[in-house]
């Protein structure tokens, strides 16, 4: 049996399993993000985090399970994750991601509060990424 929890942060869910639980479930992570987020026979999530916490790093699942670079809600929720399991007792440190390295802050245990440093956006990558003919189309409606 593999322990799971389950967050969410301003809209988005999350089920969360430590990296060192894996090893329990066989098919991988791309298969567990498959059936748990599945919101119909599963628990229902946007997505899985596998949370490593030596060093602090997190390795996000969508719900069909691909692999994603990075979730700012998702890692406030991989952050709280940590605190509540006594994996991470700085309230200062960086987070391993896909994208690269975060830099988070707790600033409040009660209520929860958690700064991210996701760094500057890449202008060259969303300009490949939005088709500005359709987005004036969108403004235009």
């Amino acid at each position: 049996m593999i322990r799971i929890s389950k967050y969410h942060g301003c809209g988005n869910d999350f089920v969360l399993v430590k990296q060192e639980d894996m090893v329990e479930y066989e098919s991988g992570p791309e298969a567990l993000a498959l059936s748990v987020c599945d919101r119909k026979t599963g628990i229902g999530a946007d997505g899985l985090i596998v949370a490593g916490h030596n060093p602090p790093e997190m390795t996000i699942f969508n719900s069909d399970g691909s692999q994603a670079p990075m979730c700012g809600n998702g890692i406030r929720c991989f952050v709280h994750f940590l605190r509540d399991e006594r994996l991470q007792p700085d309230l200062e440190y960086e987070v391993r991601t896909w994208a690269g390295i975060m830099a988070v802050r707790v600033i409040s245990e009660a209520p929860f509060y958690v700064e991210v440093c996701l760094g500057r956006p890449d202008a060259e990558r969303l300009a490949e990424s939005v088709d500005a003919r359709r987005l004036a189309e969108c403004v235009d409606a």
